[in-house]
């Protein structure tokens, strides 16, 4: 059975592909949004509704947009935290910068295969 193929809760990107694929991109904020997973669970990752990976939730906590920090601009994949802001409230048609929303951090886990390859020289 094919990995992207499982029912894993998911979390589907419209931008910054190439930082998901490269691992710049770390986390996400989401508003209006309760998340259906916790730290530690298995999620997959899409872009446009198109598996990218598997990663692990490491880290989930709410946040105020306005209490954003310039580092977890960098970890969503942004050069600055005005830029951060700004698309999220522009993107979620928000107002204020007290609107609340979740941080997800995630970490990809490595394709079995991959693993298997470098560790004891399995092929697929």
């Amino acid at each position: 059975m094919r990995v992207d193929k499982i029912n894993y809760k998911s979390l589907n990107f419209t931008l910054l592909e190439e930082k998901l694929l490269d691992d710049t991109k770390t986390q996400t904020y989401r508003t209006n949004f309760i998340p259906k997973y916790k730290i530690g669970d298995i999620i997959a990752i899409a872009f446009k509704k198109k598996f990218l990976y598997l990663a692990k939730v490491k880290g989930l906590y709410p946040k105020q947009i306005k209490n954003l920090t310039e580092l977890e601009a960098k970890r969503d994949g942004f050069d600055s935290i005005a830029e951060f802001q700004d698309l999220i409230m522009e993107l979620n048609k928000i107002k204020s910068k007290d609107q609340w929303g979740f941080i997800t951090q995630f970490k990809r886990v490595p394709n079995i295969f991959d693993y298997l390859n470098r560790e004891i020289g399995v092929s697929q």
